[in-house]
């Protein structure tokens, strides 16, 4: 569960401030899907950065299953607006990055990976880097979508954010996450 609670966010460089959020509340449940819409400058990402870790509230608490959120975590996943790829990694390298710099086992992490890379339609291009598209018609939200997937949890389900011609990408998600 996601727990926002009395949320501000402030931003302050020498006399100059900017009320980011004000006196914001929010709970997710597990396996609710939240859309979170607005116009630019409202704040969305700035909530989401405090959700994923990267920013803390000015004032407020955030926390997930209960634990406050201090820092970044492996245990919550970030689908990131613009394409967040290792471009000089493969789609397999992109995939495995995250378990692999963990320090875990190939064995273990290897046969997700490959399912996951099935499930979005890149069997077969695992050693494609993503300037190189397998085919016209997969866009490289696919990529972005499997390289996610890889590092969330299946309690959270995953959508991608602010993406030209999301449909593709909504039709990734249905069948990743």
């Amino acid at each position: 569960m996601i727990e926002i609670k009395g949320v501000m966010k402030e931003f302050a460089k020498g006399e100059r401030r900017v009320l980011a959020i004000e006196d914001f509340s929010l709970n997710v449940a597990e396996r609710e899907f939240v859309a979170i819409l607005g116009p630019s400058g409202c704040g969305k990402s700035t909530l989401l950065n405090m959700v994923a870790g990267f920013d803390s509230p000015t004032r407020g608490i955030v926390r997930v299953d209960g634990k406050e959120i201090a820092e970044p975590s492996p245990q919550r996943g970030v689908v990131f607006q613009e394409p967040a790829l290792f471009p000089w990694f493969s789609v397999m390298e992109n995939v495995v990055f995250g378990p692999k710099t963990q320090g875990q086992k190939a064995a273990g992490y290897r046969p997700r990976a490959e399912q996951i890379l099935e499930q979005v339609g890149l069997r077969g291009f695992e050693g494609s880097y993503p300037a190189e598209p397998p085919a016209p018609s997969r866009s490289l939200s696919r990529w972005g979508c499997a390289a996610s997937k890889a590092a969330i949890r299946r309690s959270y389900p995953a959508a991608c954010a602010n993406v030209s011609g999301s449909r593709e990408c909504s039709s990734c998600s249905r069948r990743c996450c």
